[in-house]
């Protein structure tokens, strides 16, 4: 349904970011398989997030609250936890919900270090 100059485009995009920054891959992780090592890296990147903004993160309260949700939500099939990974590593992250045919959005998280990265990857895909 795209055009051909969209998809030209897109190819294009996608060969100048292998070229620059490597492999780029969305991950979504929407069930309890590996939840917990994928919970623990979203937490670790909202962290240094936080730390690159100066503003104080997540408690461990809230973190262990938000953790009980997502194992609940993930069970009921309403968890998205999704990554964009640069070479194999999560450099961003987004936590939400989706709950009949709706997307909720709650939490980012993203490593300060890989700012340009996707900085240059959303240039290329916009």
């Amino acid at each position: 349904m795209l055009s051909n100059k969209f998809r030209k485009n897109l190819r294009k995009g996608e060969k100048n970011i292998k070229k620059k920054i490597g492999n780029i891959e969305f991950k979504k992780f929407p069930t309890t398989n590996s939840l917990e090592k994928n919970l623990n890296d979203f937490w670790k990147m909202h962290q240094k997030k936080m730390n690159y903004q100066d503003v104080p993160g997540l408690s461990e309260t809230q973190k262990g609250f938000l953790t009980d949700v997502a194992e609940k939500f993930a069970q009921n099939g309403w968890l998205n936890l999704s990554f964009l990974d640069v070479n194999g590593q999560h450099v961003s992250g987004v936590l939400g919900f989706e709950y009949s045919g709706k997307y909720y959005y709650y939490q980012t998280a993203f490593d300060p270090n890989y700012s340009y990265s996707l900085v240059i990857f959303i240039y290329y895909i916009s």
